[in-house]
């Protein structure tokens, strides 16, 4: 199934041990996780028009509101 985690796995299966990752929009995203998940591997992390949630939430207002993704 497709998911951040699946998105981090292939990513990883092919990176070099040890990465500079930089990821834009969703990739930032996938760069983020790689970073949680895998730290050992990343020497840098940048991300562009990246947010740690697309959606807005009780506890993060600074993304979209889920109506504009509903139409």
């Amino acid at each position: 199934p497709y998911s951040l985690a699946m998105l981090r796995d292939q990513v990883l299966a092919v990176a070099p041990a040890k990465a500079h990752y930089l990821g834009w929009s969703l990739g930032g995203l996938v760069a983020t996780q790689i970073a949680l998940d895998a730290p050992a591997r990343v020497n840098k992390l940048i991300t562009l028009c990246s947010n740690p949630r697309f959606l807005q939430g009780e506890d993060w207002p600074h993304a979209m509101k889920p109506e504009v993704l509903d139409t």
